[in-house]
């Protein structure tokens, strides 16, 4: 913007093309004489700008405090959409913005946008009509959020960003778009107030989540999804078996649903989650033939490794594994030996990874689950064709850990005799 305002000062040709600009980026500076001026140089160029429509328009604001008023800011937005905006961006990242214009939800020609820090209280009128991609990071939701998550209101809306949003009301958020393919939903929020979601989308693609608890999804969800990547940051509770609050199978839920995805991710303390389901081996014993790579988060506990072994189960056709062993201390997680409800410890996989190709394992600490894993894992796959075990802090650093090791794989049978065994650094 700087760059645009010195040339349109040289001449009146420079000046001439300023102000038909299809692309306005504006940053609030952090330098005080900056932001003393930033609201005039704004108006000026938004005044001096033509009839000619506008692609983009970009607002960022970085400082805690400013003498721009709502109204004054909601002037430049409506502007915007009077000139037929196609993409705009709102990044405020040290204050929240109080209010946004109506017009801005019902511009007909919109195509994508960002919003950030933003009390949103939304009209009634709402329509997006030719809305593909919508981020939202740390929206404040007052009203009327399932109108906003709907086809009626966005009816092409392809791609659904949410980092870190929360709500001031206590209804859940249905979301029902149903031409949505790819919804990154990031509810890692320790605030009561966190956004509760419930998802309707009969063709979705991908599904990212990070959360506290596995998410609300339907059955016509779960089986639209070919990519799915889930993150659940804060283990499930740590009483013991007499507390109804620790059996839980509501990870497991999501898994069965699973029935076309063909890439999955598991990590933190989803497997966690799964150890909690009394039915496990029951729950997990239908087959999914679709998944080809799986990447698993585990903890270092026996009930962890009895869960791998009958998620491995499902995937027959599963070609690429990636196993990452997390460090730390998991005496809490380990409250009761699931080995009584799921009828067997380790099952025998012959004949179940049969198409598997590669696997890679993360390393911080030789213990002896990890050591059992990579054992039945290499004694499994007959199409094995390579096992690359990556040595991380702290175990790379003690070389007796990692001759150890090495000695360790070599001794174990192989279901294939192409596969080759790496350790590496």
């Amino acid at each position: 913007m700087e760059e645009a305002i010195k040339t349109s000062v040289l001449s009146k040709k420079w000046r001439h093309v300023c102000s038909s600009l299809p692309n306005l980026e504006f940053h609030e500076s952090s330098t005080r004489w900056y932001v003393d001026d930033f609201k005039d140089v704004v108006d000026q160029i938004l005044i001096g700008h033509n009839e000619s429509d506008i692609t983009s328009f970009d607002l960022y604001f970085w400082n805690k405090e400013s003498s721009l008023s709502t109204s004054h800011l909601n002037s430049w937005i409506n502007f915007a959409v009077r000139h037929n905006v196609q993409r705009l961006t709102l990044l405020s990242q040290n204050r929240q913005i109080e209010q946004l214009p109506s017009c801005l939800f019902s511009c007909i020609t919109l195509t994508h946008m960002e919003l950030s820090n933003v009390h949103l209280k939304l009209s009634t009128t709402l329509r997006l009509p030719l809305l593909k991609s919508l981020f939202l990071t740390k929206i404040e939701f007052v009203n009327l959020t399932n109108m906003l998550f709907s086809s009626s209101c966005c009816p092409v809306l392809e791609e659904l960003h949410i980092f870190y949003c929360y709500q001031n009301h206590a209804n859940t958020n249905v979301f029902s778009l149903s031409n949505l393919k790819l919804l990154r939903l990031f509810n890692d929020v320790s605030d009561v107030r966190s956004l509760k979601v419930k998802l309707l989308i009969s063709h979705l693609h991908k599904f990212v989540y990070i959360g506290r608890e596995p998410p609300n999804l339907s059955i016509e969800t779960l089986s639209s999804l070919s990519v799915a990547h889930f993150t659940l940051s804060l283990h499930p509770t740590n009483s013991n078996n007499t507390d109804p609050d620790f059996f839980d199978d509501s990870a497991t839920k999501i898994l069965t649903g699973l029935r076309n995805v063909e890439a999955l991710t598991l990590t933190a303390f989803y497997l966690e989650f799964l150890t909690r389901d009394r039915d496990l081996s029951a729950s997990l014993a239908t087959p999914c033939y679709s998944l080809k790579y799986l990447r698993l988060c585990m903890h270092d506990t026996e009930n962890q490794v009895r869960a791998i072994n009958l998620l491995l189960r499902s995937y027959p056709n599963l070609q690429h594994l990636s196993i990452s062993l997390n460090q730390g201390d998991c005496t809490s997680l380990n409250m009761l030996n699931m080995e009584e409800y799921w009828q067997s410890t380790m099952l025998s996989m012959k004949d179940i990874l049969k198409h598997l190709k590669t696997i890679d394992i993360d390393l911080r600490q030789v213990s002896e689950n990890a050591v059992d894993l990579m054992r039945y894992l290499l004694a499994s796959a007959r199409a094995l064709e390579e096992m690359r075990v990556n040595l991380l802090e702290p175990v790379v650093k003690v070389k007796k850990d990692r001759m150890k090791l090495s000695e360790k794989l070599l001794t174990f049978p192989r279901a294939s005799n192409r596969a080759a065994i790496y350790l590496c650094d």
